[in-house]
């Protein structure tokens, strides 16, 4: 795309997404209110900000109890399309394959089996089914853009490496919405915060914009005890998962487009590639792992690296969130 055409682009984008914001904000479109708790958790880019982890995060220290309810699109999952809100999982797992939910989805659905999951576009209809099926409280999964859902609380999540999206609307640069509205959020997580002067900084560039609080978050990998491995992910920001494994010498990697699956026959090529190097094993994100097909037989073993978003700064911040949202 064209440098003049991306800046065109964007300047449009910013004013559709400045006219809708505005029409919500002026009640001339319609947020449906639900006579439970709802919490979003979204950002303000696209991209791998951490969304999907702090879900988990969220779910785990409220509990982790049954009455919770997810409600999330189930983004390129086949059951996105469908009209009416698809429950995935009610307690004992994924009802679904990736394939059908989504990988996001899927994935929240094995760390959580005992909460409630609901895919669809229409996510007022995925809240009501989850109404009917108990639902004590809503957590909308990437939910910041879409609202026509009303939220009681609003946690955005930003990436300490670049805040605002390189300051720029899509196509030029990766925001999705305006920096401006984080003036409306109830917590701001600064994740793949390594340092204290890294949250200070985001801290101050923050305040800007917002006076929520504001808590820095990092990721924390386990992985295979082997140095030597070849590396494979499709996800929003490959280049923190592969920052966060400088332990390990990585001989080669295969990177895709966030949410695509890799083909058989690619990662049979890969794995061989990688053992001529001297590879012992393959890692991937839990999220690339949920996609594998199941018959895989590769020349080497993959190994999901897990995940785990742990709370660095203002701690403080969090225990209060926790306490103010548990039905």
């Amino acid at each position: 795309m064209l440098p003049q055409f991306k800046k065109i682009a964007a300047k449009l984008f910013q004013c559709i997404v400045f006219l809708r914001n505005k029409a919500y904000d002026l009640h001339l479109l319609t947020s449906h209110k639900f006579p439970i708790p709802v919490v979003s958790i979204g950002n303000i880019a696209v991209g791998g900000t951490g969304k999907t982890p702090l879900t988990r995060l969220l779910i785990d220290d409220l509990g982790g109890e049954s009455h919770i309810a997810i409600i999330s699109r189930g983004y390129k999952g086949q059951l996105e399309q469908s009209p009416a809100g698809v429950q995935i999982c009610s307690g004992h797992g994924p009802l679904y394959g990736p394939k059908m939910t989504g990988d996001e989805p899927f994935w929240l659905a094995e760390k959580l089996p005992h909460t409630q999951i609901f895919v669809s576009k229409n996510r007022t209809s995925s809240a009501r089914a989850a109404l009917r099926q108990g639902a004590k409280l809503l957590i909308l999964e990437d939910g910041m853009q879409h609202r026509t859902i009303a939220r009681d609380t609003e946690i955005v999540v930003l990436d300490a490496k670049d805040l605002f999206g390189k300051d720029a609307f899509l196509p030029l640069g990766r925001l999705r919405d305006s920096p401006k509205r984080l003036q409306e959020a109830t917590l701001i997580v600064v994740n793949h915060c390594d340092t204290e002067a890294e949250y200070n900084s985001a801290l101050n560039r923050i305040r800007t914009y917002s006076l929520a609080p504001v808590i820095g978050a990092k990721m924390r990998h386990t992985a295979s005890p082997q140095k030597k491995v070849g590396l494979f992910c499709g996800i929003g920001t490959p280049e923190r998962f592969i920052s966060s494994l400088d332990a390990y010498e990585i001989v080669a990697t295969l990177l895709v487009q966030d949410h695509e699956p890799i083909d058989a026959q690619t990662l049979t090529a890969f794995a061989e590639k990688c053992q001529t190097e001297g590879a012992s094993v393959l890692l991937c994100t839990e999220k690339d792992a949920v996609k594998l097909p199941k018959a895989l037989k590769l020349s080497l073993p993959i190994i999901p690296v897990e995940a785990h978003l742990e709370i660095a700064f203002n701690k403080e911040a969090w225990e209060k969130l926790i306490r103010r949202i548990r039905p």
